[in-house]
C-alpha cells in the first residue's frame, strides 16, 4: 500500500558540508549529494551532527532526540517534493526559523500557557465568545479552521510540505498573538486560553501526522 515519491536532488550547504566532513570544492555552489561521487555522510554522522549542533545553541535537555529527529525530519518534508533541496545544519536548529524546533518550541509554549491557566483541555473556542476580537485573534482563528483543509490537500496531492507550511503560519500566529495580548487574567482570559488550546491540538495532531514528536516541555 506504499507509495513512492521521488524527491529532487539533496545538497548541503557549504557549512554543513564542512562539518560532516564532505570536501568543498566551489565555495559558491551546494555540495550534491552523490553516492558516485562520495559526496556522502553516514546516517549515524549526520544524526550526531544535528544533535551536537542542538546542544551547543541550547544546551542538553530533557527533550533533545526529539528535537533533534524532528529537526531532520521536518527540514525533508518541508520543501515541495519536485524541487532540489538544500539542507544547512544551523538553520534545521534554529528555534526561530521555519524549523521543525520552532514548531515544537510554539507547541510546549501554548501547554505550559495552558498549566499557567489551570485548565484541563476541555476548552472549546468560538469568535462570538470573545468580548473583542482584534487582528491578532482573527488571524489566529483562521489559521486554527484551516486545518481540516490543508490536511485534505495534503494527502491529494501527495505532499506533506503543505502541513509543514500550515504548521509554520499558526505558530507564528500564535507567537504574535501570545507577545501581544494578556492571556492569563484578561477579560478574555477563557476565550484566550481556549485559542490556546486548539493551537496545540492543531500543531500537536500535524506533527503527528509527519511522524515527529511534540514534546511537552523544550
Amino acid at each position: 500500500k506504499y507509495h513512492h515519491i521521488a524527491y529532487g536532488f539533496v545538497y548541503l550547504s557549504n557549512k554543513t558540508a564542512d562539518k560532516l566532513g564532505v570536501e568543498v570544492e566551489d565555495p559558491n555552489k551546494p555540495i550534491k549529494m552523490s553516492g558516485r561521487s562520495g559526496t556522502v555522510v553516514s546516517v549515524d554522522t549526520f544524526i550526531k551532527e544535528v544533535e551536537e549542533s542542538l546542544v551547543k545553541k541550547f544546551g542538553d535537555f530533557s527533550s533533545l532526540k526529539d528535537v533533534r529527529n524532528g529537526a531532520i525530519k521536518f527540514e525533508m518534508l518541508k520543501n515541495n517534493t519536485y524541487q532540489d533541496m538544500v539542507f544547512d545544519l544551523d538553520a534545521a536548529t534554529d528555534n526561530k526559523g521555519f524549523t521543525g524546533p520552532y514548531i515544537q518550541y510554539t507547541y510546549a509554549r501554548a501547554l505550559s500557557v495552558l498549566r499557567k491557566g489551570n485548565r484541563d483541555g476541555n476548552l472549546s473556542v468560538s469568535s462570538s465568545g470573545l468580548n473583542t476580537v482584534n487582528e491578532d485573534e482573527t488571524k489566529l482563528l483562521k489559521g486554527i479552521n484551516r486545518l481540516p483543509g490543508e490536511i485534505e490537500f495534503s494527502i491529494e496531492e501527495l505532499s506533506p510540505h503543505y502541513i509543514c507550511h500550515y504548521m509554520y503560519g499558526l505558530a507564528q500566529a500564535y507567537n504574535a498573538f501570545y507577545n501581544s495580548n494578556q492571556i492569563i487574567g484578561s477579560e478574555c482570559e477563557t476565550e484566550r486560553l481556549a485559542m490556546t488550546q486548539s493551537v496545540a491540538n492543531s500543531l500537536n495532531l500535524s506533527l503527528k501526522l509527519l511522524g515527529i514528536e511534540a514534546p511537552t516541555s523544550i
